[in-house]
């Protein structure tokens, strides 16, 4: 529901600012979301149930990941609802890092 709620939010300011401005406010999101979908893919193709076209879900880091891209969203679009975890750009760049260490262990 709560997320249902930010999609509407970000409906009426779609309404009222335009798309140029909702499309220039969600590019740290939208950039964030192609990354975690890339290393999503890599992960997958190196699975070897991935063969099996079994489903996978992510969890620990990556899925803290996940939910901040969409807790960042929130933040930029609708933010009285405010948000559930501190997000920042600085703070899902380290994240990415700390993603890039633990793949490369």
């Amino acid at each position: 529901p709560r997320f249902l709620n930010a999609m509407a939010l970000r409906l009426e300011k779609l309404r009222s600012s335009g798309l140029p401005k909702d499309q220039q406010l969600d590019a740290g999101p939208e950039q964030a979301a192609k990354d975690y979908a890339v290393r999503i893919a890599k992960l997958e193709s190196q699975l070897a149930f991935a063969k099996h076209k079994s489903r996978w879900h992510p969890d620990g880091t990556l899925l803290e990941y996940r939910w901040m891209i969409e807790e960042y969203r929130v933040s930029l679009h609708a933010q009285k609802l405010g948000t559930r975890m501190s997000v920042s750009p600085k703070r899902i760049e380290k994240l990415q890092q700390q993603l890039n260490t633990q793949s490369q262990s």
